[in-house]
């Protein structure tokens, strides 16, 4: 995926390492992405850290475009369901 993007655009970016990590996450060894003649390759080794970017990514781009993130809750109840 040697793609040419604008890392000045959150959801440019957002898309970009969205793309590298189905690449990744379908068997893809390495997913590839340059930008100004500049080339970065994320391995699987480098999952975590694409996840993270992603999710903050997410946050800026909703930010961009007028909208909030709301963050994930869990809850938890007492008891048991029977």
């Amino acid at each position: 995926m040697a793609d040419t993007i604008d890392w000045d655009d959150p959801c440019a970016a957002l898309a970009a390492l969205r793309a590298a990590q189905r690449t990744l996450a379908l068997g893809g060894a390495v997913a590839e992405v340059t930008h100004r003649g500049k080339t970065v390759k994320y391995a699987k080794s480098d999952g975590r850290w694409l996840g993270r970017e992603i999710a903050r990514l997410e946050g800026e781009c909703a930010a961009s475009i007028g909208q909030t993130v709301r963050p994930v809750r869990f809850a938890i109840r007492a008891g048991g369901v029977r």
